[in-house]
């Protein structure tokens, strides 16, 4: 009796070769997939890089069109010079023939309220204004986009007014007082610009429509070659709605008002081919085996080692910044100041206590999650103000201490105090309407008002607390707690210095 033995021992040899060849053929494959992946990869990644390169060159474009038209639109001198009697050689000399020679201005229109052209300049020449007519007409959506955005700005000044005070850069700012498009026009692409006029001295009502100065720059060759040079592209132009072309990438830049689109085109870079290129000719198969062995134990390896330090840094981050703002925590400010004080490379520093106040009613009116949102955003407003004159770190629930490196002289310190306890009490939307805290400082001078961190601390808290005891929204020095509560300096001990020390004493 013949007894047929399994499959697999009748079959082991083909198996064997068949495992081999798919190993083999597995490996082939894999390999030129992830290749081909990679070459997708890096195209993706290289397109991306030139498309936030494209646009931050096409907005530096138009922020220093608006930087230069903004030397006659943020001027008070044009305002006097263009209300009532129009100073025509103001309109020769600055408008006209200094915009076309310097900046390359073609054409320039000052626009009334009621949208119609009170001068109207063609290169260096003054055109009747009633020539400007017809390009307010087609630029209309930037004229009025331009005074909506002025409102809009007006609007966010505590209380509103209708008076514009300049209280930030009209072109550089949050919230520029300008609006700009791509347009096309005579068969070449132009920049358009709407600002408001703006005078740089308070003391002018510009009303609900306030004048507009449309300017237009064509888009010339040189442009065009000197953006293609700065972000190294190829085959660099604009054009209305997207390309057939695949091969071509391309940005949306402006919206017109007929709907249809302005983009920025480009011939893509292709990273891909220079990898194919080098890679093909090394993938023999030992190195294939011996690239995957390796190249899977240094992603294990560099994953475990990845991870761990990532681990370590959150940690190492945690310990020494609040949880809710990202700031410096306790332990953070206290070394930061202690390394001032033993460095001896600075002479002196300030320090600033600040205390929210009205901040429990927050909690109590909205609850804790728009209290997180208030603690959050007054942070960043800190962070923002203080910037790179020193560090701000937060200390506790509604408590936050500054350390200023920079600007160290009264006034500055004193002024930055103003600005902080300003930025403190502007609105914060939070969930279930718009919370409204203050702030009141306290300020200490190392080594004027003592010599050691705890010490240092210790005055600018007593300080705070004069503030809040003289109501709030305060700024205190301990120059001037010394100053009353010491007698050789003929001063006299006072009840709110008792109290002061009494309630740290306490707490400590």
């Amino acid at each position: 009796m013949i007894v047929k033995k399994p499959f697999v021992e009748r079959n082991i040899g083909a198996l064997v070769i068949t495992a081999c060849i798919g190993a083999f053929l597995a490996l082939v494959f894999s390999n030129a997939y992830l290749l081909h992946r990679s070459s997708d990869i890096a195209n993706n990644v290289q397109l991306a890089q030139e498309e936030r390169l494209v646009r931050a060159a096409i907005k530096q474009q138009a922020e220093l069109m608006a930087l230069d038209q903004s030397q006659i639109s943020n001027w008070s001198h044009t305002l006097d010079a263009i209300t009532g009697e129009i100073d025509e050689e103001f309109v020769a000399d600055e408008i006209a023939d200094w915009l076309w020679s310097d900046f390359d201005i073609l054409m320039s229109i000052i626009v009334s309220g009621d949208n119609t052209p009170v001068v109207t300049a063609y290169e260096d020449r003054v055109l009747e204004p009633e020539a400007g007519q017809g390009a307010i007409k087609q630029h209309l959506d930037l004229i009025e986009r331009a005074r909506q955005t002025y409102r809009e700005t007006i609007a966010l000044t505590i209380p509103p007014v209708t008076v514009f005070k300049r209280f930030r850069d009209p072109v550089r700012s949050r919230f520029p007082l300008y609006e700009w498009s791509l347009r096309e026009v005579n068969g070449g692409f132009t920049i358009a610009m709407a600002q408001v006029i703006v005078p740089d001295k308070e003391g002018y009502d510009l009303g609900d429509n306030p004048l507009v100065f449309l300017t237009f720059k064509p888009i010339t060759e040189n442009m065009l070659t000197k953006l293609d040079e700065n972000i190294n592209l190829k085959d660099f132009h604009y054009s209305i709605d997207k390309a057939t072309d695949p091969d071509m990438a391309s940005v949306e830049v402006s919206k017109l008002p007929d709907g249809h689109i302005v983009y920025a085109r480009w011939t893509p870079g292709e990273p891909s081919q220079a990898i194919w290129d080098q890679t093909l000719p090394t993938l023999t198969l030992p190195f294939i085996f011996t690239a995957v062995a390796l190249g899977l134990i240094a992603w294990r390896f560099s994953h475990i080692v990845g991870a761990l330090q990532e681990s370590e840094e959150q940690n190492r981050f945690l310990a020494l910044h609040d949880a809710l703002t990202g700031l410096p925590n306790r332990l953070h400010f206290d070394r930061a100041l202690e390394r001032v004080i033993e460095s001896g490379k600075e002479d002196r520093c300030a320090i600033l206590c600040l205390d929210l106040d009205r901040f429990k009613a927050v909690n109590d009116t909205f609850g804790h999650e728009a209290g997180d949102v208030v603690l959050t955003s007054i942070a960043e407003r800190i962070r923002d103000r203080v910037g790179s004159n020193g560090m701000a770190a937060r200390v506790g629930g509604d408590e936050f201490i500054i350390l200023l490196r920079k600007k160290l002289s009264n006034d500055d310190v004193m002024f930055l105090c103003d600005q902080l306890i300003e930025d403190v009490c502007l609105p914060i939307l939070v969930p279930g309407g718009v919370a409204e805290v203050g702030a009141s400082i306290g300020v200490a001078w190392w080594p004027d008002d003592a010599l050691t961190v705890k010490s240092i601390i210790r005055s600018a808290d007593e300080a705070l607390y004069m503030s809040k005891q003289q109501g709030r929204g305060q700024v205190s020095c301990a120059s001037r707690l010394r100053r009353v509560g010491d007698p050789s300096k003929g001063g006299k001990q006072s009840p709110v210095v008792d109290q002061m020390r009494d309630a740290l004493s306490k707490s400590a």
